[in-house]
C-alpha cells in the first residue's frame, strides 16, 4: 500500500514538474513572440510599429510636450555594396547602440526604416530636444567598424498640444532631416571617400601618396586644358577613387608579382565595372561613376570595358588614363624597375593617338618637360 502511495506521489510530482515546464515554455514562447513582434531583429531596438503605437498613446493621453528625433545613416547603401551586408549590419547595430545610449532610459528608440532610426522623448520641449540631438551626434561620432566611421543626419520636431496631427510632427522631423542631409553632403562625401580609400589601401599595395600624386598631376593637366571648377572637383575625386573596384578583386591577383594569366587578367579588368557599380550606389559619388567605368578605354577603341573610341571617352577619364600610366611606370614594382621621367614621356608620346588622347598627351609632356618632384621613399603598385 505504501508502495502504491509512493508511486502516486511520484507520478503527481512528475506531472507537476511537466506542467511547470510546459507553462514555462509557453510563457517563454509568448515572451519571445511578443519580443519579435515589437523589436527589430538586427539592432535590438523597438520597431516602427511599436514606436508609432507609443506615439499614439502619448498623444491620446495628452502628455505634452514630447519630441521626436529621426536619425539617418548617410551612405549605408554604398557601405553594404563595398564591404558587404555583414559589415553594414554591424555598423547599423553599433549606431543603434550609440543612439540608445545617448537618448537615455526615459526615451523610446526604434529602427524607423532601412538606414533610419527614430527616438521619442517624453516631457521634452524644443530646447531640450536640441541638447538630446547634440548628444546623439557626439555618441555616433565614436562609432567605427573596420575603419568605417558613419556620418549621420538628424531632424526633430516637438508636439506641444493637441492642435497638430501627430503625422504632421513626423513629416516636420523628416523635412528637417532631409535639410540636414543637404547641408551635410560635403562631410558625408568626405567620410565615404576616407572609408573607401582606406579600404583600397589595405586591400592592395596602393598608397595614399600614390593617390595624391595622381590627383595633383591630374589637376595641373585639367587646369591647363581649361576645365571648369566643377570638372576639377570631379577630376580630384576621380583621381583618388578611379581604381576603387579593385576592392572586390581577389588578393591572389592583386598581389601577384609576375604576369597575370588570361583568366586572371579578365578578372582584373572587371574592376572598372565594379567601381562603376560602387560609385553608382551613392548619390555622393554617382557623378564620377561613368568616368571610373571609362578610365581604361583607349583612344583607338581597343580599351575596356566598352571599347569606346576617341571623344566618346569622357575627357576626365582620358586625363586620368595618362597620369595613372605615367605614375605607374615611374615607380618600381616587384617585377620591374621604374622608368625615368624622360623615358616615361617617350612612352606617352609613342602611345599618343593610339592609347591616349593626342591633345591631352601633348599638353602633358609640354607641361612637365622636367621630372615631376615627389616625396622620397614612396612606393606604389598600380594597374
Amino acid at each position: 500500500m505504501e508502495s502504491n502511495n509512493s508511486m502516486m506521489e511520484s507520478n503527481s510530482l512528475i506531472m507537476e514538474s511537466n506542467n511547470f515546464k510546459f507553462t514555462t515554455i509557453r510563457k517563454n514562447f509568448k515572451s519571445e513572440a511578443l519580443y519579435l513582434k515589437t523589436h527589430d531583429e538586427i539592432t535590438g531596438l523597438f520597431n516602427r510599429s511599436y514606436l508609432k503605437e507609443e506615439l499614439r498613446k502619448l498623444d491620446s493621453d495628452g502628455r505634452y510636450p514630447f519630441s521626436v528625433v529621426i536619425v539617418d545613416i548617410n551612405g549605408l547603401k554604398i557601405i553594404n555594396e563595398v564591404f558587404g551586408f555583414d559589415i553594414g549590419d554591424r555598423l547599423l547595430k553599433k549606431t543603434a547602440d550609440a543612439i540608445a545610449h545617448a537618448a537615455g532610459v526615459k526615451s523610446i528608440a526604434a529602427r524607423w526604416g532601412g538606414d533610419e532610426f527614430a527616438v521619442i522623448f517624453p516631457d521634452t520641449d524644443e530646447n531640450n530636444v536640441e541638447k538630446k540631438c547634440r548628444r546623439i551626434l557626439n555618441e555616433c561620432r565614436r562609432v567605427e567598424e573596420k575603419h568605417i566611421k558613419p556620418s549621420v543626419a538628424l531632424g526633430n520636431a516637438t508636439k506641444n498640444d493637441e492642435l497638430h496631427n501627430i503625422n504632421h510632427i513626423l513629416v516636420k522631423a523628416e523635412d528637417r532631416l532631409y535639410r540636414s542631409k543637404l547641408l551635410e553632403t560635403q562631410s558625408t562625401r568626405s567620410s565615404i571617400i576616407t572609408s573607401l580609400s582606406k579600404a583600397l589601401f589595405q586591400k592592395s599595395s596602393e598608397t595614399e601618396e600614390h593617390a595624391q600624386r595622381i590627383r595633383n598631376i591630374s589637376l595641373k593637366v585639367g587646369k591647363a586644358i581649361g576645365l571648369s571648377r566643377d570638372e576639377q572637383d570631379e577630376l580630384s575625386l576621380l583621381s583618388i577613387l578611379h581604381d576603387i573596384g579593385k576592392i572586390a578583386i581577389t588578393d591572389k591577383i592583386l598581389s601577384k608579382p609576375g604576369k597575370l594569366s588570361d583568366d586572371e587578367w579578365d578578372e582584373m579588368k572587371r574592376h572598372s565595372e565594379i567601381g562603376y557599380n560602387i560609385a553608382s550606389a551613392s548619390n555622393e559619388l554617382s557623378t564620377i561613376a561613368e568616368y571610373i567605368l571609362s578610365h581604361h578605354e583607349r583612344w583607338d577603341g581597343k580599351g575596356y570595358p566598352q571599347g569606346l573610341k576617341g571623344s566618346e571617352i569622357p575627357k576626365l577619364s582620358r586625363i586620368v588614363s595618362i597620369v595613372d600610366t605615367y605614375d605607374a611606370i615611374t615607380n618600381e614594382r616587384p617585377y620591374k624597375v621604374a622608368l625615368s621621367h624622360s623615358e616615361a614621356l617617350q612612352e606617352i608620346k609613342r602611345c599618343s593617338g593610339t592609347q591616349f588622347d593626342p591633345d591631352i598627351a601633348e599638353t602633358f609632356y609640354h607641361l612637365f618637360p622636367k621630372a615631376i618632384s615627389k616625396p622620397q621613399n614612396m612606393y606604389c603598385l598600380f594597374k
